[in-house]
């Protein structure tokens, strides 16, 4: 993966139990919040040293809503996928998962999870930008998800937007397409 490579996923605030679906959901595609061959979830300081919890009490964090939180979910001992949780006032929030350090294989994964996860619980998702390139990484994706901007002249890999936001985007590119994903939710990608 390019060093850009990122998955953001706008949604409603996540409750503990709303984690604990993710978290399910990763478990069944092989990816885990403990750490295999440990007894425990890492979070990360503001430092990026490892701070070991309980699964529940990361959960239990997460649904609080206290703060930004950055945790790690993980394929194997040695292999992770870093996400950061950061709040807005907007009322929604946003999981950025750091792709580049991943095999394509995993991106994918993480990529099929999330989207499956929209397509499960639509009301849920604001947006979901998908872009393995790193082509869109310098896009404000928040201006477009709060409603600030409507113009969108790089298209990421996948854009699922709620049909609101989908419905006044302008200056989309020429290439732009399109079709209904889930109810409630748009995805617009290169034809």
């Amino acid at each position: 993966m390019t060093s850009d490579a990122f998955i953001d996923w706008y949604r409603t605030r996540t409750s503990g139990r709303d984690f604990e679906l993710l978290a399910e959901a990763f478990g069944r595609a092989g990816i885990h919040l403990v750490q295999p061959g440990f007894d425990t979830a890492v979070l990360l300081d503001a430092e990026g040293e490892h701070v070991r919890l309980p699964a529940g009490r990361v959960a239990e964090l997460v649904g609080l809503s206290l703060g930004d939180l950055t945790l790690k979910w993980w394929f194997t001992a040695d292999s992770d996928v870093v996400c950061g949780i950061a709040y807005s006032g907007y009322g929604w929030e946003k999981h950025t998962y750091f792709l580049d350090a991943l095999t394509v294989r995993e991106a994918d994964t993480v990529a099929e999870v999330l989207l499956g996860e929209a397509r499960a619980r639509p009301q849920e998702t604001a947006a979901l930008v998908v872009d393995r390139t790193g082509r869109s990484a310098e896009f404000d994706w928040e201006a477009v998800v709060g409603g600030a901007s409507t113009a969108v002249p790089v298209l990421p890999e996948a854009l699922l937007l709620a049909e609101r936001t989908a419905d006044a985007l302008s200056g989309l590119p020429a290439q732009a397409a399109r079709s209904a994903f889930a109810p409630g939710l748009t995805l617009v990608s290169a034809r």
